[in-house]
């Protein structure tokens, strides 16, 4: 990226994918667990899977993950 001429479009584009690179990322807060158990089954219905499946959007490669840490440092330099 030294040596790219930062367009509109550039800053642009690296923004939506620093957003999108940061959504993509796990949570960083820490779940307590109070125990090794596993969760008791409330109802028949949640225990074979009758309820709406949840899926995690696909993990940020770590060149994403680099360019969005750069990206985001570009903000720090902003003046209002």
């Amino acid at each position: 990226m030294t040596d790219t001429p930062y367009t509109p479009e550039l800053v642009k584009a690296r923004l939506a994918e620093a957003a999108d690179t940061l959504r993509r990322l796990p949570s960083a807060r820490i779940r307590a667990r109070l125990t090794a158990w596993p969760d008791v089954v409330q109802s028949a219905s949640t225990a074979y899977g009758y309820e709406a499946a949840r899926t995690r959007p696909a993990a940020p490669s770590p060149d994403a993950i680099s360019r969005m840490d750069e990206t985001l440092a570009w903000l720090f330099r902003v003046e209002n």
